[in-house]
């Protein structure tokens, strides 16, 4: 029996995360995550720059239709033409083991399940 694919995830914003001069000082992106699908699933954020960005909260469990406010942290930095290229905030979901509850556990994402990406790119305006 094929294994299930959990729906794509939509966010909000889509595709990318702008965050604008002056770098001084930190600041915060609200960001949205939605589980479009019937199913419960599971999610974790990865950033491609881990001392520049973060993400309150990392990981969780979304019931169907749920949304869910994520706040991107950006450290302060001095800009330079190399350090302001696009960085990328992955998440990858799948769906939780049958039965389990909203109790995140990232032993779910080494199980024989299918794991799909979702990439919004982190853009720098100086």
């Amino acid at each position: 029996m094929p294994k299930p694919i959990p729906s794509e995830l939509k966010t909000s914003p889509a595709e990318r995360i702008v965050f604008n001069g002056p770098f001084e000082e930190k600041k915060n992106y609200p960001f949205s995550i939605i589980n479009n699908g019937k199913e419960k699933i599971a999610f974790m954020i990865k950033l491609s720059n881990e001392m520049r960005t973060m993400c309150e909260p990392s990981h969780g469990v979304l019931d169907p239709g749920e949304n869910m406010w994520i706040r991107v942290h950006l450290e302060e930095f001095k800009p330079t033409v190399e350090n302001t290229q696009p960085n990328t905030l992955t998440i990858e979901y799948c769906f939780p083991p049958e039965g389990s509850d909203k109790n995140f556990n990232p032993s779910w994402f080494r199980l024989n399940v299918i794991i799909r990406r979702k990439h919004v790119a982190l853009e720098y305006n100086a």
